[in-house]
């Protein structure tokens, strides 16, 4: 089977930050970016038998006489389930062949039949997903053109379109290439990808050996639209392309806000096939659109009022398709439709008997209150349907949740697994409610309908309170009976006085109805919140900030987010906030699943502090949260299809049960120094072993005299990696520039506080007071010493060189030799005003052959366009580092500065001016062998293009 994956042609997209002049990238952007929500949107598009029965026939047509496939078919139609998914997709049978031919010709109508097949893979690598970094290959046939496509976007970002089958065997990917001294009209491209699990928020990748039909291939496979970095190309001895990718994330090209607004479309409702033929729209597909739109229209009911955005969606594609008399043709059918289904839209609201007794809770918790890390699931995806987006609890803990699958609202006691009422009616997909305190509830019936609908509970009917163009992703109603919508599709909040029985009465209450980040402006608003003082806060999704807006004010205040007037933590798209008795804030922090509240000493985690997951004690996109009377926190984990309950731990708040452990020490200069930032490895640090003996809540408060910077780390630190294993961190939290870190602890796992300074070069003394359900233990653990070596030169018009192949331009470089008397990891880096890059060498450097014996290469590894390595060198070996700059014609001073176990021994080291002379012929003479000459004209990026790839990295 991968023989063939090697010869099927690679469809991808590519996101290019290059503009040459008169010509645009918007529309190679434009495929990026919509094939991405393209996948997105399909996954969220629920299945049906009847597209389930269209793909088995189109497989039966396309097979037709092949017996054996009509088999297998037969098979897959008997036998199927999600947990097989991915064995039949290994398997060389129609599976594979039909789905694979789809996904790499764009064919949408037959990826949209397999949609819940892919949804399957999608769950299986998933719950398989890599847990470590791992480098894996994958071999290809290319044309010269899809080559040459690639070699001009060398640091750009590619979108692959089908899943990517690679391995984690290099031998094994090349041997699938065949003999390669057979001469073939294509070229043969080896692709090595570093894939890190932290770069996945949406798109996974997993070793499925065990899942497939050809277990010994160690098959790892990346998610349709994976992001990658294209990092270099060149060709090795074998006359073998190497590309050199990095997976990536979403958030990391240019076009993320574009893409995260655009996805929060498609997040905000629940998908059908109006919201897909509207993306097809967009894409120019005018065929497919009008083939779902008609497609919905016959799977309703008659006088579903869905029917009326659909004449007005098909008559608009028709006439910008400039068909006419279509379009006049679906516009009749509406206004027929009108006149056969008339609908009430003026209701008159007389409100007066309800008390201002608040309908939710708004418990009072003491500075020390702690919930339970491990949720418990109080609702599933039978009764909360699939992407539950809001539920409501109130103070008679009844639960209230609007099923958009079934276009239900179902009503439950906290206490009890099953239902005691469903409430359905007129509204479609509903993304919010709100209940009163009389029991009244107000429902989203505007993606739709335009509308916001109150249930009366008095008389068991729904009337209109409220017409909008929009939907509304969060309600609330005040205790002066306003109805406030968040539109985050118009970037405002609206309001409507329910006592004024005028349905036109609508403001705005925030926003200007452009999406900015003023603070008169909104990003995409999530959820909303009105305390009894009418203030307004909004969980401002796409400006990562939480707003209030004051009684008549149109200028909001950050109050969370970086952006605040004090930015103790960072949010991203913040979608629902609530506010106990105290005012303190209680935060859905759904970018980094998880929930975080207020308090004294600035924020913390309260619950999904885990990062993301399935795990009881981990969340996936959650949308909102609410309180039981008990203080309980519920949490609807969108991704998931659950609501969680994370258990208020009442014996938290009993200060006699609270337990203090205390932790002094001095930093020095004796003490170890490592890079906090950047590449100044200048900070010193001391790393303190947490022994938790009670699972609970704690929180770790520096006292000193200097400011302090505080590092909690889960399993191990690693000062050369300090991002690594990082689950928080804090500055000034805490009063007096000290730190405060509230998170929960678990026994049995094993936690490192790091405690080092905001600024360089401090010392002094420190104290740490640990605050929980018990005493931990901590232990000082023994650093490793850093011994720094520096070497001052400067680059010269007397300085070796290498010239462009053009002779205009001289790239002066010097070359060290580094020799260390003990084997270890090292950080080699440069400081200087001019942009340097830095490559090392084994044993020798030789300019005639710069593929020789290189071990790394580093341009921007700083800030400042500075150059670091992280690189593990040995003792009795000759290391030799090349220091050059990126533009030509540059001289001036530098230092390189290098770290590690043991001082290191630089000296310069001069190549003959035979040798440079010879260089120079060998370089200006041979330009054709320079595949990327025409893209980097620097010789440093013509060797990186076409050499980096020939060995694996040390680390």
């Amino acid at each position: 089977m991968c023989l063939k994956k090697v010869e099927e042609p690679l469809s991808i997209n590519i996101f290019t930050t290059n503009v040459d002049a008169g010509k645009s990238t918007t529309g190679v952007n434009g495929e990026f970016v919509f094939s991405q929500i393209l996948i997105d949107c399909l996954l969220r598009l629920k299945s049906t038998e009847i597209d389930k029965n269209e793909l088995i026939n189109c497989c039966q047509n396309e097979y037709e006489g092949n017996y054996i496939e009509l088999n297998n078919l037969r098979e897959f139609q008997q036998d199927y389930s999600p947990d097989k998914v991915l064995w039949w997709y290994t398997k060389e049978t129609f599976f594979y062949k039909t789905l694979n031919a789809a996904l790499r010709t764009q064919n949408i109508h037959i990826i949209f039949l397999f949609r819940v097949f892919i949804y399957d893979i999608y769950g299986q690598l998933q719950k398989s997903q890599s847990k470590h970094p791992l480098q894996v290959y994958r071999c290809q046939l290319m044309s010269n053109d899809e080559l040459n496509s690639l070699k001009q976007n060398i640091g750009q970002f590619i979108s692959v379109n089908s899943f990517f089958s690679t391995s984690d065997e290099r031998l094994t990917a090349l041997f699938l290439l065949g003999d390669i001294t057979t001469k073939i009209d294509s070229e043969r491209v080896l692709f090595e990808i570093d894939a890190d699990p932290k770069m996945v928020t949406t798109k996974p990748f997993a070793n499925i050996s065990k899942h497939s039909d050809f277990p010994d291939e160690s098959e790892v496979l990346f998610m349709i639209g994976s992001i990658f970095r294209l990092n270099n190309i060149n060709r090795n001895a074998d006359q073998i392309w190497v590309i050199k990718m990095t997976l990536c994330n979403d958030d990391e090209h240019d076009l993320k806000q574009v893409l995260m607004y655009m996805k929060q479309q498609i997040e905000n409702e629940e998908t059908n096939l109006q919201t897909l033929a509207k993306l097809l729209w967009e894409m120019g597909e005018f065929d497919l659109a009008e083939k779902y739109l008609t497609r919905l229209l016959k799977q309703l009911p008659s006088n579903d009022p869905l029917h009326i955005s659909l004449y007005e969606d098909l008559a608009k594609l028709a006439s910008q398709r400039r068909k006419l008399n279509m379009s006049i043709e679906w516009r009749q059918k509406l206004l027929t439709f009108k006149e056969e289904n008339s609908l009430a839209t003026n209701v008159s609201v007389n409100k007066t008997n309800d008390s201002i007794d608040l309908s939710f809770n708004q418990p009072k918790f003491c500075p020390t209150a702690t919930w339970n890390s491990n949720g418990i699931t109080v609702a599933n995806q039978s009764i909360v349907g699939r992407h539950p987006n809001t539920f409501f609890v109130n103070t008679n803990n009844t639960v209230y949740v609007a099923n958009q699958e079934k276009n239900t609202i179902v009503v439950w006691q906290e206490d009890s697994n099953n239902p005691t009422k469903i409430i359905s009616g007129g509204f479609m997909q509903p993304l919010s409610l709100f209940v009163t305190s009389n029991g009244d509830i107000y429902i989203d019936d505007g993606d739709h309908n335009g509308r916001v609908l109150k249930w009366s509970a008095a008389a068991s009917t729904f009337t209109a309170v409220m017409n909008l163009n929009s939907s509304c992703i969060s309600l609330f109603v005040d205790i002066y009976d306003t109805l406030y919508c968040s539109m985050p599709d118009h970037h405002q909040v609206a309001k409507r006085s329910l006592i004024d029985s005028a349905m036109t009465s609508n403001t705005v209450a925030a926003g200007t109805g452009i999406y900015g980040s003023a603070s008169n402006q909104l990003g995409s608003p999530r959820g909303i919140f009105v305390d009894v003082n009418s203030d307004l806060y909004v969980a401002d999704c796409g400006n990562d900030r939480v707003q209030l807006f004051q009684p008549g004010e149109s200028n909001g205040i950050t109050i969370a987010g970086s952006t605040s007037l004090n930015p103790t933590i960072t949010l991203r798209c913040p979608t629902g906030i609530t506010l106990d008795a105290d005012k303190y804030l209680f935060i859905v922090d759904s970018g980094n699943h998880r929930i975080v509240s207020s308090s004294l000493n600035g924020f913390r985690c309260l619950a999904g502090c885990y990062g993301q997951g399935s795990q009881s004690n981990q969340l996936a996109s959650p949308l909102s949260l609410s309180f039981d009377r008990s203080g309980n926190i519920f949490v609807t984990d969108q991704t998931n299809h659950r609501i969680q309950k994370f258990q208020y731990l009442e014996e938290s708040c009993d200060m006699a049960s609270v337990v203090e452990t205390m932790y002094s020490s001095v930093l020095t200069s004796n003490h170890s120094i490592y890079p906090r930032t950047g590449c100044h490895i200048s900070y010193y640090y001391e790393a303190i072993k947490i022994q938790v003996y009670k699972s609970g809540h704690y929180s770790f408060n520096s006292m000193s005299n200097i400011n302090t910077y505080g590092y909690m780390y889960a399993k191990y630190f690693d000062p050369f990696s300090p991002s690594a294993y990082l689950i928080s961190a804090d500055d000034d939290s805490s009063s007096n520039y000290q730190f405060n870190i509230s998170i929960p602890l678990e026994i049995n796992t094993e936690y490192v506080l790091v405690v080092t300074t905001f600024n360089s070069n401090v010392i002094g003394p420190f104290s740490i007071r640990v605050s929980g359900p018990d005493r931990v233990g901590l232990e000082r653990l023994n650093s490793p010493p850093v011994i720094q070596s520096t070497y001052l030169s400067m680059l010269t018009e007397n300085s070796q060189h290498f010239p462009q192949p053009s002779g205009t331009g001289k790239y002066y470089y010097e070359s060290i030799q580094i020799n260390v008397n003990m084997s270890g990891l090292f950080i080699i880096s440069s400081k200087s005003r001019s942009d340097l890059l830095g490559s090392i060498y084994k044993n020798s450097f030789n300019p005639l052959n710069p593929t020789e014996n290189l071990l790394e290469v580093d341009d921007n590894g700083c800030s400042d366009n500075q150059f670091k390595l992280l690189i593990a060198l040995e003792v009795n070996t000759k290391y030799i580092l090349v220091v050059t700059t990126s533009q030509a014609n540059v001289t001036g001073t530098f230092s390189i500065i290098v770290s590690g176990p043991t001082k290191a021994v630089l000296e310069r080291t001069n190549i003959s001016s035979t040798s440079i002379s010879t260089a120079t012929a060998f370089t200006t003479t041979t330009k054709p062998s320079y595949a990327c000459m025409n893209y980097h004209p620097t010789w440093i990026l013509i060797m990186i293009c076409s050499i980096i790839n020939l060995m694996k990295k040390i680390i």
